[in-house]
């Protein structure tokens, strides 16, 4: 490949996004006060089932806080009684949470000086009582903090999440839950809900390590546990089910790709194409109620689209370091002088493909108003995406097939549209992709204006683009290179001549592309980018 350089070997200020805490401001108790409630009121039995249903339509496919049925009952019971849970019972708390949560998932627009269902978490959380007492409070002290992980996944607070997903995976794993014949379960009930939940935590602490570029808990070889299968009175498992495999894949791309130490040049290719060709099953074996034909205009579900964004975020993680690399070559002007074997511009092309086909996802929710103003997935896809879409930018031309300036355009779009909604970690985000392209010298026209008061959305959608000003739609053919691709299927690296030209290439070569001692690659999209701003604007 050969491709001119975006920018000269300048050497700017450097000003790298950083991993942030806290967006909102969020103010959690020091020390529990139970004489002292943040709660203004309890939701009345109609707000309490659109909460409980929010959390069930939006997620309960694809991952398993509580059981359903007991949660109901609990509810109900509530209101025969005429009141509330009593404050000092571990119901109160998981009850406040799955209100929290609810609120969140439900909520079209917020003041952006809280968190949507604040009230209900800052509650929960003055109420939560130390480890030992979770412990030994068994499977409903996991639960809990589950539940806390996600809100705070949801509140930018990743860290904090990060720690909660790692405890409640703990105890788990001292409950027996990463084996079948672990926790003590007395009904088939109880086996499905402890089984799904185990799972559940699994996905979220991988997922928060790769946010995070943090290390894993516990290694894969451990566990014992079967996958979620079908069950009475449970949604079927397929998605879930599903979810978990991407969730296992981004574990091994953790521990075999970003954490690879010690690995042989053949073991570590190996790992790579192992993980691809996994992925691309998954991609094929998408259950038949949960795929997308990407050849026309995308009509997705809630549950499609997340398993969609979650394969496609798996792709970009194990493919990334490819780009990096390249745009760092590209910036330092050395990448015209180089051609790169098909292999390594197959993974390339694996990368921008995969972004691509998350915007398109997210375009779809978004005419489908399913996007989450106030989730987690779907604000990482964003940022995600329009990452990868700046370093093709810096690698290809404006005019190549993998230009990323149209992806950026549609990502900051939709960054600004959930910013007008009041979800300040979108408007972070923002500013972040906007800075990286300054620094790279990308489209001054794109970055130099800020978002007015109308809202603009990119929905590159089959070839035509949905433009969205002030509440007013009309539909504006899209003709760009890059728009075309988009309606290709995904570029996969194993197809099966693809497959033997990566393990039969030259594995010293792949090596040193995925583990070049200039990069210290975490997986985190901000230390990933720090990491590249440093070397490729180091004076001298």
């Amino acid at each position: 490949m050969s491709a001119e350089p975006r920018m000269g070997n300048k050497s700017p200020s450097i000003e790298t996004p950083r991993l942030r805490d806290d967006s909102y401001g969020l103010s959690l108790p020091d020390f529990p006060n139970v004489n002292h409630s943040y709660l203004q009121e309890w939701p009345d039995e109609e707000r309490s089932e659109i909460l409980l249903d929010a959390i069930l339509t939006s997620i309960g496919r694809v991952q398993h806080f509580f059981d359903p049925r007991s949660v109901a009952d609990r509810l109900a019971m509530c209101s025969a009684s005429n009141g509330q849970e009593p404050p000092t019972t571990l119901w109160y708390i998981e009850l406040l949470l799955v209100f929290a949560i609810g609120d969140l998932l439900t909520c079209k627009f917020h003041d952006r000086l809280s968190t949507p269902g604040e009230s209900y978490f800052i509650e929960a959380m003055n109420r939560i009582p130390g480890l030992s007492h979770l412990r030994t409070s068994g499977i409903q002290g996991i639960e809990i903090l589950g539940l806390v992980t996600y809100y705070l996944q949801c509140a930018d607070r990743r860290d904090d999440a990060y720690v909660y997903a790692g405890v409640a995976l703990r105890m788990a794993l001292l409950m027996g839950l990463h084996r079948d014949s672990g926790a003590a379960a007395t009904t088939r009930s109880d086996k499905t809900h402890q089984n799904r939940l185990w799972w559940t935590i699994y996905m979220q602490e991988r997922r928060l390590a790769a946010a995070t570029g943090n290390p894993l808990s516990v290694d894969d070889e451990v566990i014992r546990a079967a996958l979620p299968r079908d069950a009475p009175g449970f949604c079927a498992s397929e998605a879930l089910t599903t979810n978990v495999k991407i969730a296992k894949i981004t574990g091994q791309t953790l521990k075999n790709i970003y954490g690879s130490i010690g690995q042989t040049e053949q073991i570590f290719m190996t790992h790579v194409q192992n993980i691809l060709s996994e992925l691309h099953q998954i991609s094929q074996n998408m259950p038949a109620d949960f795929a997308v034909d990407f050849s026309q205009q995308l009509r997705v579900t809630r549950t499609s689209a997340t398993l969609y964004l979650m394969l496609y975020q798996a792709i970009i993680l194990v493919t990334r370091p490819i780009l990096l690399q390249l745009a760092r070559q590209a910036v330092k002007e050395q990448l015209q002088n180089i051609i790169l074997s098909r292999p390594l511009e197959s993974l390339a092309e694996t990368c921008i493909d995969a972004a691509r086909h998350t915007l398109r996802i997210l375009c779809a929710l978004k005419q489908q108003q399913l996007l989450a103003n106030f989730g987690f997935s779907d604000l990482d896809a964003i940022f995600s995406a329009g990452f990868v879409f700046v370093l093709a930018e810096t690698i290809y031309p404006s005019s190549h097939r993998h230009s990323g300036l149209s992806g950026i355009r549609g990502c900051l779009d939709l960054l600004q549209d959930l910013n007008s909604h009041g979800n300040r970690p979108s408007a972070v985000r923002r500013r972040d992709i906007i800075q990286m392209c300054k620094q790279l010298n990308i489209a001054e026209s794109l970055t130099n204006t800020e978002p007015s008061g109308g809202v603009t959305i990119g929905d590159i959608e089959a070839a035509s683009s949905v433009r969205v000003n002030n509440g007013q739609q009309k539909l504006q053919q899209e003709t760009d290179a890059q728009v075309i691709a988009m309606e290709q299927p995904l570029h996969w690296v194993d197809d099966i001549a693809e497959s033997e030209m990566l393990l039969g290439q030259d594995t010293h070569d792949l090596h040193l592309w995925y583990n070049h001692d200039s990069l210290d690659l975490t997986g985190a999209i901000e230390t990933d980018w720090e990491a590249l701003a440093t070397e490729i604007f180091r004076s001298g």
